[in-house]
């Protein structure tokens, strides 16, 4: 127990100065959970975050272990080796990835919104994508719209729309 004079005297906020426990235990968990996060990504990432050897040796065998108290134990551990290195480039690394992948989803359902409307809408669209996009291929992209629309086959029609799909996702 400590003495109130040795006690850290609190700042203007009330504040002590040192983190509380709630604080610490918060900082722990976020920890264990970037580990998690680091054991799901391919081991070829890991490389590229130039992990030390025990923290790859931690997250390989985390995700070899099936039992839940040892997966638990094993978190527990990685998260310790976190605590004891500077995580900031994990957390840069892992926020790029994320971002990439939004931005694909992204592209991805712009592309999808580009077909669907190409298929309804025909001529309207096709002019409307021919001023966002002047340097896609008119002629084969006329030719692809004109196919699925006037074909009655479900199969042809779905590979008219793939094709469709690959073009605008060359030229988007």
């Amino acid at each position: 127990m400590q003495d109130r004079d040795t006690a850290p005297l609190p700042d203007e906020d009330g504040e002590s100065g040192r983190p509380n426990k709630s604080a610490l235990k918060r900082e722990a968990q976020a920890l264990v959970d970037l580990g998690v996060r680091l054991a799901a990504l391919p081991p070829d990432q890991w490389e590229a975050l130039q992990l030390d050897e025990t923290l790859v040796d931690a997250l390989t065998l985390y995700n070899r272990i099936s039992a839940h108290g040892a997966k638990a134990r094993q978190r527990g551990l990685i998260g310790k080796l976190l605590r004891q290195r500077d995580t900031t480039s994990i957390w840069a690394y892992l926020h790029q990835l994320e971002l990439d992948k939004t931005l694909q989803t992204r592209d991805f359902h712009r592309i999808e919104t580009w077909r669907d409307r190409l298929l309804h809408e025909g001529a309207e669209a096709m002019q409307a994508l021919a001023v966002e996009c002047p340097q896609i291929p008119q002629e084969l992209l006329a030719r692809l719209v004109a196919e699925a629309s006037r074909t009655t086959d479900m199969p042809k029609r779905n590979k008219l729309s793939r094709e469709l799909f690959r073009l605008l996702r060359e030229h988007l």
